[in-house]
């Protein structure tokens, strides 16, 4: 877990992001570090076996979280773990994501923003160190049954079929989908059909943007092709389950979310498509 100040609240927050980074830390005689104040140039931190260091990234800038991955593995080697920010980090843009092992993405807080205010474009651990238990045997078969028991779990075959997007309908019944802040916890999209209003036009941009080309960058001179728009927005809607002519939620998918009591208000208010 990556935890620190939140870059959207400003309060504190915590983002979890798995893969491989953490056991290799542990390799290199470590159980955390903490990164305080910032760089006057873009650098990388180099964990090595109980050892610690910065090293410029100038080289580094502006790479993809992926290149930046290649990169420092074609210095350290293959068996070297990755953690770096892109270039939406760099600029501090609050979405960004923090990106270990290429997959896995620490997308909570804008942490990636923290690392970009600190000009720390990645941490790069190895560790070759024994991890030491007071009883080997007795900690081993308490991992056996420990993994038996949650590989018999249902939780395991919806993370293989769904990722975590399959904990929607859990989060829902918890009530910690977070809408406006944990305002709510009803999905966004139903919010804004509820409270919004919201419709197909609601997903189409500015009608300025199909009557005047785009005035500077790679673009210029481009117009935004309304069938084209129409197009991605009714595979969008079909990859969703959302209802094509109206843009809104069908019952059949929040129902599969788990999400009766967000139905229920929207069949109150009359925003739900008919069934056909």
């Amino acid at each position: 877990s990556i935890s620190g100040k939140n870059a959207l609240t400003g309060g504190i927050g915590s983002s979890n992001v798995g893969g491989h980074f953490a056991p290799e830390l542990k390799y290199a005689g470590f159980d955390g570090f903490i990164v305080e104040g910032r760089s006057p140039s873009p650098v990388y931190l180099l964990i090595r076996d109980k050892q610690a260091a910065l090293y410029g990234a100038d080289h580094l800038s502006g790479m993809s979280t992926w290149d930046t991955e290649d990169a420092l593995r074609a210095t350290y080697g293959k068996t070297a773990r990755v953690l770096s920010i892109g270039p939406a980090g760099e600029i501090m843009a609050l979405v960004a994501c923090i990106i270990v092992d290429k997959a896995r993405a620490a997308g909570r807080c804008g942490f990636a923003a923290i690392m970009g205010s600190k000009n720390l474009k990645a941490v790069v651990v190895q560790g070759s160190l024994p991890v030491l238990v007071a009883r080997p045997d007795e900690f081993q078969s308490s991992v056996n049954r420990a993994r038996t028991q949650i590989m018999a779990t249902k939780t395991i075959d919806r993370l293989r079929s769904q990722g975590t997007c399959g904990s929607a309908p859990r989060a829902n019944t918890a009530c910690t989908i977070p809408v406006r802040n944990f305002q709510d916890d009803h999905i966004e999209k139903a919010f804004n059909t509820l409270h919004g209003n919201f419709g197909v036009e609601d997903d189409y941009p500015p009608q300025r943007f199909f009557e005047e080309p785009v005035k500077s960058g790679p673009c210029k001179g481009s117009l935004f092709d309304r069938e084209k728009w129409k197009g991605m927005l009714e595979e969008y809607y079909a990859l969703h389950g959302w209802d094509p002519e109206t843009g809104l939620q069908t019952r059949r998918v929040l129902r599969e979310l788990g999400l009766s009591s967000v139905l229920g208000k929207l069949e109150e208010a009359g925003r739900l498509p008919a069934e056909h």
